[in-house]
């Protein structure tokens, strides 16, 4: 598969030349195998069969308004996406303070268009989740509408995304831009706190420290933080269905973890 999808992308490279192939872990809509090419490091992304085309993430990848590795190629019908390989940790691998993770997150907002190409239907997208249990998917039906929130984001901000490049944190990249669309920016302060392992209140003083606690303008917080976890919810149970993930304990543990956030918040 690697070697197909890679001719497809760079014809005109010699396959033969491709060594030290290394899957990378996680990524569950995609496949990530990272490699060399006569000496330089390269990182190639392979959708898979249920890879829904983003046009958002094609504009932010070939706009390139913020800090993004050297792009070699495209497909963004089916998620294939070939860049250099960075050398440095991802955030998961650091601890952050949340003076960086605000730092990191405003210059993120700030280098963005105000809007992209296409909106984020994150309600939508629970509510379209089949299975769901009763008490789970009253919860999404009851959410307050967010259809006035619709300003630029990347709306899967979680730490294993974010590379920690450069000397400071504004050289920070944020990668995997698949999900990137128009909604709330606080959404995107929960997403990155919460993922990390901060605590509610955590995640509301990085709301504040990035100016999005207008609940006007970016939605309540408290209604924020429960639609975080009904989406990672969801996404769980979602890709649980699947052979391919269906004995995923990586999958089981956010299951399990978004349920007891779920019944603390009730």
């Amino acid at each position: 598969m690697l070697e197909a999808r890679l001719a497809a992308l760079v014809p005109h490279w010699n396959l033969a030349d491709i060594t030290d192939l290394e899957p990378l872990a996680r990524g569950l809509s995609n496949h990530n195998v990272a490699f060399r090419y006569r000496g330089a490091a390269y990182v190639l992304r392979m959708g898979r069969a249920d890879f829904h085309a983003n046009p958002a993430e094609a504009e932010v990848w070939e706009g390139r308004p913020v800090s993004l590795p050297r792009l070699i190629a495209a497909d963004w019908r089916c998620g294939d996406l070939l860049t250099a390989r960075i050398e440095c940790p991802c955030l998961a691998e650091t601890k952050p303070t949340l003076d960086d993770l605000g730092e990191f997150l405003t210059t993120l907002h700030a280098a963005l268009p105000e809007r992209l190409c296409r909106d984020y239907p994150l309600d939508r997208i629970m509510r379209s989740a089949d299975g769901l249990p009763v008490w789970i998917a009253r919860r999404v039906n009851r959410l307050q509408a967010l259809d006035h929130v619709q300003e630029s984001c990347h709306n899967d901000l979680n730490s294993w995304n974010i590379l920690v490049h450069g000397d400071t944190v504004r050289e920070w990249m944020a990668l995997d831009w698949e999900w990137a669309g128009n909604g709330s920016r606080l959404f995107d302060a929960v997403n990155l706190a919460l993922f990390l392992g901060f605590d509610i209140d955590d995640a509301e003083r990085l709301a504040v420290r990035c100016g999005y606690m207008d609940t006007a303008r970016y939605g309540p917080f408290e209604l924020m933080v429960e639609r975080y976890w009904l989406r990672e919810y969801c996404f769980a149970a979602s890709h649980l269905k699947t052979a391919s993930n269906a004995q995923s304990t990586y999958l089981q543990a956010q299951l399990d973890t978004c349920l007891s956030a779920l019944k603390c918040l009730q």
